[in-house]
């Protein structure tokens, strides 16, 4: 095997070896060979079989492009999340799961942090509300499941191994060393016009719009508490911006000890995740591009920084209430 394609197949080995394990005495128990067998393959002087890249492959859950990506500066190759099971709250969950697991590894890094530009709210600021949490799951089943269309908010209930998800996400997500959030100036535009939209088709009763709000104006109120302090409760330092052009998409950069990846969400998919340390180099760099062209918030502009809070309360205060 070529030996740059070696040392980026055992470094893809360790990243994703299973917690607690240390990777000779998983090669012997997964390959069944020897610890010499396992040394001579990781000095290169043998290669490793394709049969056992496969098997290692869907042991731990990386990709044989991965490792062909990252050998190859001209390529990008990147994780989208499949599945084949057709349980709802297995999908949800499976497309949530690369992002836990990379929030996790931040939480666990000496130092660590991430810079996020949304043009909608991100998910790791409601995941912990009730409410919200649930007509997101309802709206993910909307658009990707066959239900009928008298489909009601009421009739749902987020499973259990879902909103374990949920808190996992966002008992983590608090704990990095900075932050950095770069807002579009209709961040919460999307979320309110997808409730109107159920609402209006009396999908969604009275009493629950209400809940729903609630929890909108409960974020705003936490944005604003995140730009005065400039830390969360956890000591992370906390960077709020906003842009004053639109933000055409929703992307994440985390950076953790020498590790580095970047997340693209689209609507409804899971994130598409990149790991290729190039790659996220330039994702890192046009992420915080958006920096040039946004107003920072945090423990300064306070004029700004009213204008765009009640701007956002307005917009949620306002929902409804015409119809």
């Amino acid at each position: 095997m070529n030996e740059n394609l070696n040392k980026v197949l055992i470094a893809t080995l360790r990243k994703h070896l299973p917690e607690g394990k240390t990777l000779v005495p998983y090669l012997m128990a997964k390959l069944e060979i020897g610890k010499e067998s396992v040394y001579r393959r990781i000095r290169n002087d043998i290669s490793f079989s394709f049969d056992e890249i496969i098997a290692l492959s869907s042991e731990l859950g990386f990709s044989i492009d991965e490792i062909v990506g990252q050998n190859n500066n001209r390529r990008l190759f990147f994780d989208l999340p499949s599945s084949n099971s057709t349980n709802p709250a297995d999908l949800y969950a499976e497309f949530t799961y690369d992002t836990v697991e990379v929030i996790k590894k931040m939480d666990k890094a000496a130092t660590s942090r991430a810079v996020f530009a949304y043009n909608r709210m991100p998910q790791l600021f409601t995941v912990h509300l009730k409410n919200i949490s649930r007509f997101r799951y309802y709206r993910w089943m909307h658009q990707t499941h066959n239900v009928p269309l008298d489909f009601y908010l009421s009739d749902i209930s987020v499973p259990a191994e879902v909103n374990e998800l949920h808190n996992n996400l966002y008992y983590n997500f608090l704990k990095m060393d900075e932050l950095t959030l770069i807002l579009d100036r209709n961040v919460f535009a999307s979320i309110i016009n997808e409730i109107l939209y159920y609402y209006k088709r009396g999908l969604i009763k009275r009493d629950e719009l209400l809940l729903i709000k609630d929890e909108l104006l409960q974020i705003v109120d936490r944005l604003e508490i995140l730009a005065e302090k400039g830390t969360n409760d956890a000591g992370t330092k906390i960077n709020l911006f906003v842009s004053s052009f639109s933000i055409d998409s929703c992307y994440g950069y985390f950076e953790y000890n020498e590790d580095s990846c970047v997340q693209i969400w689209t609507y409804i998919m899971p994130p598409i995740t990149i790991n290729k340390p190039e790659i996220c180099a330039i994702q890192k760099n046009r992420i915080e591009s958006f920096r040039k062209f946004s107003i920072l918030i945090t423990q300064c502009n306070e004029i700004q920084r009213a204008e765009y809070l009640r701007a956002q309360r307005k917009l949620i205060t306002d929902m409804g209430e015409a119809v």
